[in-house]
């Protein structure tokens, strides 16, 4: 290997490391058990808690979608939130970001990426049938929290 007479821009070098790894997922560096069964939890609570004001107002999933696929759905929306009405209805898990396949690689888990755009579809009609009172009743928390 050939030594180099002058010294590397640091600034360049840096910017062609970081464009490099752009598009890389790294693994989150804390991975322990007690962290995913916390988050997995919470994400079991908020999905239970939507989908049983679903079928407390007699909402109709659609026929292009079923119960099972729309958890994966409602999953991957956690990732972003979902806020209606300055009301919190999914809360944001940030960390969900970093532990689920990116949604133009769920196909590899015969998954079609186009579940995550019915859902929110759904999951917005639905919140269109809903009054604010039945909204505040249902008990979703007018702040967002973000992990």
């Amino acid at each position: 290997m050939k030594r180099r007479r002058y010294n590397p821009n640091l600034i360049v070098l840096i910017s062609k490391i970081a464009t490099d790894i752009e598009n890389y997922r790294l693994p989150i560096s804390n991975d322990t058990d007690t962290l995913r069964k916390d988050l997995a939890y919470r994400c079991a609570n908020d999905i239970y808690k939507f989908t049983s004001s679903m079928i407390a107002s007699k909402a109709a999933f659609t026929g292009t979608i079923d119960p099972t696929t729309m958890v994966i759905g409602l999953l991957y929306l956690l990732r972003s939130g979902l806020v209606h009405k300055d009301i919190t209805v999914l809360p944001q898990y940030r960390v969900l970001s970093h532990l689920l396949p990116p949604e133009n690689f769920i196909h590899l888990f015969q998954v079609k990426s186009k579940i995550i755009t019915i859902t929110e579809n759904i999951v917005k009609c639905h919140l269109r049938t809903l009054s604010m009172d039945a909204i505040k009743d249902i008990g979703y928390e007018t702040l967002d929290h973000v992990l």
